[in-house]
């Protein structure tokens, strides 16, 4: 949990966060534990919350209005299937550097609940090699980072009834059933990739990965 000062959107300050401030957990009213201070405004909890099941948190700030907020756990939205087409385009310089670009077009079908409103949050993000180049110009690979992609669509549902949101520090859109209450619906996006590379790029094995993740979310965030 981000816990901080509000501050003006002209403001080019660092947002000051509140290290010291008392935040408590509750589940269906019930006092759980005191979250605990990390770093960068972020409070920790040692529990794990359990689908179907609300929570609130209260926050107290020494000679400030003391705050709360209530959200309820929603279970997953089942993903029926997932169908991808990638493009493939690749430019040589002639100078021993190359272009790639990556177009991937995503079909993710799921099923709605008839007897409910639902609201879903829905991003694609890239998992990326990083290496270290020695001396002798031979690459290391060091790990995995996570990156954002952002994505077109043509898709009604993902252009009419959506906002754009950026939940737990990913990018993505907030839709609704509107259009598909009960119903199998296919979401239709595509997502872009273009990389530079020289000649010893070529040698690097680690596969790079695409994530879709796709949330049910309360309709406060809609």
């Amino acid at each position: 949990v981000s816990i901080t000062r509000s501050q003006n959107a002209l403001d080019n300050d660092s947002v000051p966060v509140l290290k010291n401030a008392i935040a408590k957990v509750y589940k269906n009213g019930t006092f759980i534990e005191d979250l605990s201070y990390s770093s960068n405004g972020l409070f920790e909890s040692s529990f794990t919350t359990e689908i179907n099941e609300t929570y609130s948190i209260t926050v107290e700030y020494e000679d400030l209005n003391s705050v709360s907020s209530e959200f309820t756990l929603l279970p997953p939205v089942p993903i029926l299937n997932v169908d991808t087409v990638i493009e493939i385009e690749t430019y040589d310089d002639g100078g021993g550097y190359f272009f790639t670009d990556y177009e991937f077009h995503y079909t993710v079908s799921i099923e709605d609940n008839e007897t409910t409103d639902d609201f879903y949050f829905i991003s694609v993000s890239r998992l990326l090699p990083m290496y270290e180049i020695d001396t002798l110009g031979t690459p290391h690979f060091l790990g995995y980072y996570e990156e954002d992609s952002y994505f077109d669509t043509n898709d009604p549902v993902l252009r009419e009834y959506t906002n754009e949101f950026t939940l737990a520090g990913t990018w993505g859109k907030v839709f609704s059933d509107e259009l598909f209450n009960g119903t199998v619906y296919d979401l239709d996006f595509s997502t872009y990739m273009s990389y530079g590379f020289e000649d010893f790029d070529k040698d690097f094995d680690e596969p790079s990965f695409l994530i879709i993740k796709l949330l049910t979310v309360n309709e406060d965030i809609y």
